[in-house]
């Protein structure tokens, strides 16, 4: 398993698909990748979760102006995804990928149209 920082949006985040309050953890690869817990409005994360012998000092990590996060819903191994950035290091805005600014990027073009169904709920 590779490693990833833990993200809680504020406030939380709905599934844009079944409506459904997302757990409060998200997880992302763009910032540090070092069990990090990121919170909206922080400048610092707020705790890692590692041993306390392996902890690092929360002031030296820093979040990339943009980012992105993800968690699951709906089973399947579906994931909802949300487009973050940051302002002067503290995280500021959170925008939910739905179907209007859904763009295709490194996917292959079927698992991007699959995706595309799956936010207007019809199972592919």
């Amino acid at each position: 398993m590779g490693m990833f920082d833990w993200y809680e949006p504020n406030p939380p985040l709905d599934c844009p698909v079944c409506g459904k309050t997302l757990s409060q953890y998200w997880q992302g690869e763009d910032a540090d990748c070092s069990m990090f817990i990121w919170r909206q409005g922080q400048r610092h994360p707020v705790n890692q979760d590692v041993p306390d012998e392996m902890k690092w000092s929360l002031e030296n990590a820093q979040l990339p102006e943009q980012f992105v996060i993800y968690n699951d819903c709906c089973g399947e191994g579906n994931f909802v995804y949300a487009k973050c950035r940051a302002t002067n290091g503290v995280w500021t805005e959170t925008e939910l990928v739905t179907t209007k600014n859904a763009r295709q990027g490194k996917q292959r073009k079927s698992n991007f149209k699959a995706r595309l169904q799956w936010f207007k709920g019809i199972k592919t």
